[in-house]
């Protein structure tokens, strides 16, 4: 059977873990409470600790790849705190997954080979540690939607987003459809409007069980990992 047609089974010994991924605007952290909401998961966000070298990087100073190196890091550290957590059986949702670093910084190391190389060196060797999810659920939308939903919501470090670079964000992302890092849900959400419709919510979530072949119970409220 295809990993991607296997049911999803839970109260395993060691927890169940489910990623959501995608480009800026498209749901992913509402989608993740609602999906560790039905499995009684605990939900790790993705932290933005502080990185020492992103107001060089937005002065446009040459610190592209310690930039990128930094929130490799980052993420790495995270998937640590996640290993933890299902060794000792509890279930995890993520919005987001280890692998999304790689689409992130080939748009920005691209013009650099030499940058590129090394980072993707070292990015595969920490991949070797890190935990891989039971199912990857990507999340996409049309491009004008992204740009609309980005504007709505009217986050100030947004504002400078242009469109070229999240069509290089969606690209990237694309590309999961032919090589999947993890067995992959694909979701369009261009017209399910996650975080703001409960119909949408109730379509996303149906399409995410259909597709696993089960449907855990609702549960109250997911439980929010805060770390270290």
């Amino acid at each position: 059977m295809d990993a991607n047609q296997a049911v999803l089974e839970f109260g395993h010994a060691r927890g169940r873990y489910v990623a959501v991924a995608g480009c800026i605007g498209v749901g992913k952290t509402t989608m993740a409470e609602l999906v560790a909401r039905q499995m009684g998961a605990i939900l790790v966000r993705e932290v933005f600790a502080e990185n020492p070298y992103l107001d060089d990087f937005y002065a446009g100073r040459a610190v592209r790849l310690q930039t990128e190196l930094s929130f490799m890091v980052a993420r790495y550290n995270q998937a640590q705190e996640i290993e933890k957590l299902l060794s000792l059986g509890n279930n995890v949702v993520t919005d987001w997954t280890f692998p999304q670093v790689l689409v992130y910084s080939r748009v920005t190391l691209q013009d650099d080979p030499r940058d590129w190389a090394l980072y993707k060196e070292l990015f595969d060797r920490l991949l070797a540690n890190v935990p891989g999810p039971d199912r990857l659920i990507c999340l996409d939308a049309e491009l004008p939607v992204i740009m609309q939903r980005i504007r709505d919501r009217g986050r100030a470090n947004e504002t400078g987003i242009s469109p070229d670079y999240l069509l290089s964000l969606k690209q990237g992302y694309a590309g999961w459809k032919l090589e999947p890092p993890y067995p992959l849900v694909w979701l369009d959400t261009t017209e399910l409007p996650i975080p703001d419709s409960e119909a949408a919510q109730e379509t996303a979530l149906n399409s995410l069980w259909d597709s696993l072949g089960c449907c855990p119970l609702v549960l109250p409220e997911p439980t929010l990992f805060e770390g270290n």
